[in-house]
């Protein structure tokens, strides 16, 4: 069963949600053979949930760092830090007229649902 999408699940699993100004792109790490992250220096505008810096460094698979741009706005859930940098789990970015209180009333109404993924279905016995 896929993980369902809607930002009530992700305020839920969300260990850490933030409003962030992207302030340029950071270092390119390696996590193996096949893995990097590339890396973000951001400035917290605000937090939703948990905690992360007022200066921080966020890190997203390559595939998905085309998603983000210096001098944009995003809404993020990261967890972490490791070594140093907050690894995204969801990215999006903040319509320009969109107010750091509009944001903040919505995550907060998100939050309030307490929402629990439901139960697995489609399973098989294992051979």
């Amino acid at each position: 069963m896929a993980q369902t999408q809607s930002d009530a699940a992700e305020a839920a699993r969300a260990q850490n949600l933030a409003l962030v100004d992207v302030v340029e792109e950071g270092r390119l790490v390696s996590k193996g053979t096949d893995a990097s992250v590339q890396t973000f220096k951001v400035r917290t505008l605000a937090v939703y949930k948990g905690q992360l810096p007022a200066e921080a460094e966020i890190g997203l698979p390559t595939d998905a760092a085309n998603k983000l741009q210096a001098g944009g706005r995003y809404e993020v859930s990261v967890i972490g830090p490791d070594a140093g940098t907050w690894l995204a789990r969801f990215t999006r970015a903040v319509p320009a007229g969109k107010t750091t209180e509009a944001l903040a009333a919505h995550w907060k109404g998100e939050i309030r649902k307490d929402f629990v993924e439901p139960p697995c279905t489609d399973f098989t016995t294992a051979p």
